[in-house]
């Protein structure tokens, strides 16, 4: 049973003064070190100047102001960047540990292509970025979740060409027994357009050649969905009408596209949405009301996890 937010305040697992605290010693640190890069290239520039004007190169007073200017705002960048990346994982460590001690967080980790290489959702990647990586169990449940962002490189026209082919979360799930075969379902990308013609391009998918097209009895999941199995019953069994009613369902609320699969025994599943998951904003008060949105974000992510595994296991146990 996953803690609410009120729970987890009253029973001590959080602690709001002591984190807002820590982010105001932070800001008062990374404000302090940016006031001595201030001084230092201001003195630089200044220097420069002076010898600039000995050696009668005055135009050489303005570049290295404007120099110094343009340093000056990308070291900011970079200050808060590294800055809003500390406050977050602490914070978001905080909040873990106090929905359940089994899961661990990180804002950025290398992580093995196979965690989401072995789903075969997505493919011909080129390029990835996993940040904000959960591991642990809830409900005896092992699961990975991660946002991750993924390009192919082209050279089209003499040119390298780089494209997003995902970016959003991303959940590899382990089940309580193997699957049989491959079940891999993808977003439609022709026949709902084409009609049958598309799905004659489906079929034709040399990314697919291991597994077959196969129609579902259900108009509404056909209208957003492909399915490719190479063991037909098995997949039939895992998509029943709840579970491609929840892959709509997720469709329509992240409002972008929904990737699933099963195989050996995990199930895969990727939200393409394009966002920015538990964005914070550091020179914003940690409060009791944002920082719930911040442990709700990470509970309904966990939440959903638990809802998969259910709806599975009703399906498989059919």
């Amino acid at each position: 049973m996953i803690k609410n937010f009120k729970e987890a305040v009253f029973y001590n697992y959080i602690d709001l003064p002591s984190m807002e605290e820590d982010r105001k010693i932070q800001m008062q640190k990374n404000k302090s070190k940016f006031i001595i890069w201030i001084v230092a290239t201001v003195a630089i520039c200044i220097i420069v100047s002076v010898i600039a004007i000995k050696k009668d190169a005055e135009v050489f007073v303005g570049f290295s102001f404007i120099i110094g200017f343009g340093l000056l705002v990308m070291k900011r960048n970079q200050m808060q960047g590294a800055l809003k990346l500390k406050i977050k994982e602490k914070l978001l460590k905080n909040l873990v540990r106090s929905i359940s001690p089994s899961i661990t967080f990180d804002t950025y980790k290398v992580i093995d292509q196979k965690l989401y290489l072995r789903s075969e959702l997505i493919k011909n990647s080129t390029t990835r970025i996993a940040k904000n990586f959960f591991k642990g169990e809830i409900n005896n449940i092992r699961f990975d979740f991660f946002e991750l962002k993924l390009w192919k490189t082209s050279y089209i026209r003499r040119k390298y060409q780089n494209d997003v082919i995902f970016d959003g979360p991303f959940f590899a799930v382990k089940f309580k027994r193997n699957f049989r075969g491959r079940t891999i379902v993808v977003p439609d990308k022709y026949e709902s357009q084409l009609g049958e013609i598309g799905r004659a391009v489906q079929q034709l998918n040399t990314n697919r050649l291991k597994e077959k097209l196969m129609r579902i009895d259900n108009y509404e999941f056909e209208k957003h969905f492909a399915v490719y199995s190479n063991y037909e019953s098995e997949s039939r069994k895992l998509l029943q009408s709840n579970l491609c009613n929840l892959l709509i369902d997720e469709k329509n609320k992240s409002n972008g596209k929904v990737y699933f699969s099963c195989i050996g025994n995990k199930f895969y599943l990727g939200l393409y949405n394009y966002k920015e998951i538990f964005k914070i904003n550091v020179n914003e008060e940690i409060t009791e009301n944002n920082l719930q949105k911040y442990y709700d974000e990470v509970v309904d992510y966990l939440n959903l996890v638990l809802l998969f595994y259910s709806t599975i296991e009703e399906n498989m146990n059919n």
